[in-house]
């Protein structure tokens, strides 16, 4: 399945079409950071295992000045799926992560919302 590049500022994720520039610009201006996930072509740089072999990445820039700190740490985005199971709803408390995992996760850290 797809999995989302969670990005930290723009210029980490940019896409080469002026069409396409022009759209996400006024969509990240509006919507990020937040819950907004924009689909744009893939390129090169990105492995296929990140697009599902679709051709196209997921992206988003989260809320939470925490993540967007570790993103920004590490240089590049960082593609990862959510914490629940496959056709369970996403989870909004860490209790909902620890029931769709009952034995147990390394790390399960609640920044808050």
């Amino acid at each position: 399945s797809l999995l989302i590049a969670f990005t930290s500022s723009l210029p980490l994720i940019s896409p080469s079409s002026p069409s396409i520039l022009t759209a996400y610009t006024s969509l990240t201006n509006a919507f990020w950071p937040g819950p907004l996930t924009i689909i744009l072509p893939s390129s090169p740089l990105i492995p296929p295992v990140i697009t599902a072999n679709t051709g196209t990445v997921a992206v988003r820039m989260p809320l939470h000045s925490g993540a967007r700190r570790v993103i920004e740490e590490c240089g590049v985005p960082l593609a990862m799926p959510s914490a629940n199971l496959f056709g369970h709803v996403s989870p909004t408390k860490k209790e909902h992560v620890m029931t769709d995992f009952p034995l147990g996760l390394a790390i399960v850290e609640d920044v808050g919302g």
